[in-house]
């Protein structure tokens, strides 16, 4: 892995050193991931999502998507669209989490070893604001039980698929 991050560590410093640098190889066609990794009740979801005054990996990395985008030059010859998926996986089940009443969604590979789901909705996106109002209600159909170390913890691995 990249960097561990302490308690202390901010959601503006957990972005800058660890998603910031890799956002502008998105638009150059590159993939990019982020993964967080740890115990029960470690701050994971918590540093994906943040709050509403201090948001999160996540809409720091959308917003700062739709920044790139926006800076770019038109007469670079591309168009760009932004679009998003979003998914857990619970109890080895795929759930769309933009369309709550799906079924356990198939996972499969194609010849060229891409991996798809058929079924999962894609939603494009024309605006940060586009992305909050969807990405919000979504992120509350997410599969959550008690814990011993926590009330009301995250049973479930989200992903958040964000297609540029």
């Amino acid at each position: 892995f990249d960097v561990f991050h302490g308690e202390q560590t901010t959601q503006q410093e957990v972005f800058l050193s660890s998603v910031k640098p890799i956002l502008p190889h998105i638009l150059n066609g590159q993939n990019a991931s982020v993964f967080a990794y740890g115990p029960t009740g470690a701050g994971k979801t918590h540093t994906m999502l943040g709050t509403a005054e201090q948001p999160g990996v996540i809409p720091r990395a959308v917003r700062e998507v739709f920044n790139l985008v926006s800076a770019k030059d038109e007469n670079e010859g591309w168009d760009y669209s932004i679009g998003m998926s979003y998914l857990e996986i619970y109890n080895e089940k795929v759930l769309d989490l933009l369309s709550p009443s799906s079924q356990d969604l198939p996972i499969r590979e194609d010849k060229d070893k891409n991996i798809l789901i058929p079924g999962l909705t894609h939603t494009t996106l024309s605006s940060f604001s586009d992305f909050d109002k969807q990405f919000v209600p979504a992120t509350l159909n997410r599969t959550t039980a008690s814990t011993k170390l926590n009330q009301r913890s995250s049973r479930s691995h989200a992903i958040l698929l964000i297609k540029v």
